[in-house]
């Protein structure tokens, strides 16, 4: 089966492109929080992702953790261990294909937008919610019971102080957490009244002042811990690809992957970049799922195409040999780094994967898409990349797949120096290659072609 190609467009590379819309549309997303069904330590009730930064709810204290740096915990002191339940049921899922062991992997995990610890001191509860960029926990007290026992404890923090403004600031070692003066109100009557409050630095804990207020009705005490330029803000989520259709739009990259910090550093264990493809509703503000997709080591999406069902078709690069295959055409690792290919259905639920890869380094970068067949284009240094036995390093290779995965129906090194940027398809299967080519490599042109010559 051949591959046609009609037309090779050589264009200067422009970086960054998509850094900016689809951070911006995550950053307006709602904070979510998942219930652990597996995907997380035992010890975990619930996590939640946001900014760059992964949060875990124990029933002992709240830890905000990423790649880089020391977590913070948040420990109530004198307190006692929480019960929790989630509140407000999303619409959005997610799944998580961590490793090649199908019996680890998780689907349909649901999304709460916010979730209650219970009794966390006698008469007290916390409910926890935010955005991608803060944290808010309102600790509900109920009528006479004693705001006063609330207490706040942090590890992996050097030093605290409460600025002018009355915001509570937590030094680390890696920066900066900002903790805004508590909102404190009642309701009464149907209105809003607030209560004058302020922290109170005790030793190594933190405590609510409060003004008087009514204690025959309860009161909520509403801290709001920013975190969204701590250590670097979200500087570790990365999106490569977009793509759109009257349901949404869909977001392919790698995202920072942690396994829950353990009390000691030493094993504090930790996973690699791992690759996500996350879909949002047309409006962009909510999440449709997020699927993520990884090994031991680095894992990446770097393009990805949706037909009219809803799947969708990604491909990129892998350096982990336990990368997730389901249904592959080839089912273990070349070598060095290897492309992969894989769908997910409507919400996001792994059909198929494989490694596509030889020997040597192997990663894919533009993939389009067709009623009948996928097109990805590839850069190889493996003289055995998919059955093209080429020889050379950085070569670009066009490859295509059934929309089952099942097979390589067509591999083939095309002449010339340059790298693949982006790739489109017609519905005669002629494919359009856009990339990039380096001053005085060899390219060559067509009859009739703008510019035959570099």
């Amino acid at each position: 089966m051949s591959c046609n190609v009609r037309s090779l467009f050589l264009i200067t590379a422009v970086s960054g492109l998509l850094g900016a819309a689809p951070r911006d549309m995550m950053s307006a997303i709602p904070m979510h929080f998942e219930p652990n069904f597996g995907q997380a330590d035992a010890t975990v009730r619930f996590t939640a992702r946001g900014g760059g930064m992964s949060i875990y709810l124990t029933a002992g204290e709240t830890v905000i953790a990423r790649r880089s740096g020391e977590p913070v915990r948040m420990k109530l002191r004198g307190g006692q261990l929480a019960s929790f339940e989630p509140l407000e049921r999303l619409p959005g899922v997610s799944n998580y294909y961590r490793g090649n062991d199908p019996k680890k992997w998780r689907e349909g995990v649901p999304h709460y937008s916010r979730v209650r610890a219970k009794d966390v001191y006698d008469g007290v509860d916390v409910v926890y919610y935010g955005n991608a960029r803060r944290l808010e926990y309102d600790f509900v007290v109920a009528p006479h019971a004693d705001p006063a026992k609330i207490e706040l404890a942090y590890e992996g923090t050097k030093s605290m102080r409460v600025d002018r403004d009355g915001t509570l600031v937590l030094e680390t070692a890696s920066g900066e957490l900002r903790q805004h003066k508590p909102l404190v109100y009642q309701e009464i009557e149907g209105r809003r009244v607030e209560v004058a409050a302020s922290y109170r630095i005790r030793g190594e804990s933190v405590r609510f002042e409060l003004a008087r207020y009514d204690a025959e009705k309860p009161v909520v005490i509403d801290p709001i811990l920013e975190y969204g330029t701590y250590l670097g803000g979200d500087s570790e989520d990365v999106a490569n690809t977009i793509a759109t259709d009257s349901t949404g739009t869909w977001v392919g990259g790698y995202t920072s992957s942690l396994n829950f910090p353990l009390a000691s550093p030493a094993d504090s264990t930790r996973l690699d970049y791992e690759g996500f493809v996350t879909k949002l509703n047309a409006a962009g503000t909510a999440l449709v799922f997020s699927t993520f997709l990884g090994g031991t080591n680095p894992d990446s999406i770097s393009a990805l195409a949706v037909d009219a069902s809803g799947n969708t078709f990604l491909t990129g690069s892998t350096s982990s040999q336990d990368f997730p295959v389901s249904a592959p055409f080839q089912p273990a690792y070349g070598g060095s780094t290897d492309a992969i290919a894989a769908r997910l259905g409507p919400t996001g639920a792994l059909t198929f994967a494989t490694f596509l890869g030889g020997g040597s380094s192997d990663q894919c970068s533009a993939l389009a898409l067709t009623s009948t067949a996928i097109t990805i284009a590839c850069t190889t240094s493996s003289t055995n990349f998919l059955g093209d036995t080429t020889a050379g390093s950085d070569r670009p290779v066009l490859a295509r797949l059934p929309l089952s995965g099942a097979n390589v129906t067509f591999a083939k090194t095309l002449a010339g120096a340059f790298t693949f940027s982006a790739l489109a398809a017609d519905a005669s299967g002629a494919v359009y290659v856009a990339g990039a080519t380096q001053w005085g490599a060899s390219v060559p042109g067509t009859s009739g072609a703008f510019q035959v010559s570099n």
